[in-house]
């Protein structure tokens, strides 16, 4: 009983542990978990000095709520959506390489004020100058190039 006692009033352990140390009901394999992931951690972003460590500090620091949402956005695959995203921002930078806007990151993108609503609707506006052209597949690249210079596209 003693040492049961000496346990569970460990003032090392309740810092180290705090409300995961339950005396005997403490959850082992929860802690086991916990040191894995803190091992992870460090062993991704370093310890003490280096330009990582900063964000390691941080994700260390992350309140229980903050951690279960980026939890939530990693198991709902968000990093690989946003990969994508930035992937076709690209394409899109490229296609439309003259639109200096696009060639800033400070861009609005979306929105009333954004650059792809904008884009958007000069795309449109320049088929619909096209008239009947647009509908018409046997026609080549050259009439196309023709008609819309003569329309001022």
């Amino acid at each position: 009983m003693k040492k049961r006692q000496k346990f569970e009033s460990n003032a090392r352990y309740k810092e180290a542990i705090g409300d995961h140390l339950r005396g005997l009901e403490t959850d082992i394999i929860a802690l086991e978990s916990l040191r894995a992931w803190y091992k992870r951690v460090r062993q991704q972003y370093g310890f003490g000095f280096g330009q990582k460590v900063p964000l390691g500090d941080a994700i260390l620091e992350l309140s229980p709520s903050i951690a279960k949402a980026v939890r939530s956005l990693a198991e709902r695959d968000v990093q690989t959506k946003l990969n994508d995203l930035l992937e076709d921002l690209g394409s899109l930078k490229e296609v439309f390489a003259p639109v200096a806007e696009l060639r800033n990151d400070g861009t609005l993108l979306v929105g009333e004020e954004g650059a792809i609503p904008r884009l958007l609707s000069a795309v449109n506006e320049a088929i619909s100058a096209c008239g009947t052209l647009a509908s018409d597949n046997s026609l080549t690249m050259q009439i196309w190039l023709t008609a819309l210079s003569r329309s001022g596209y």
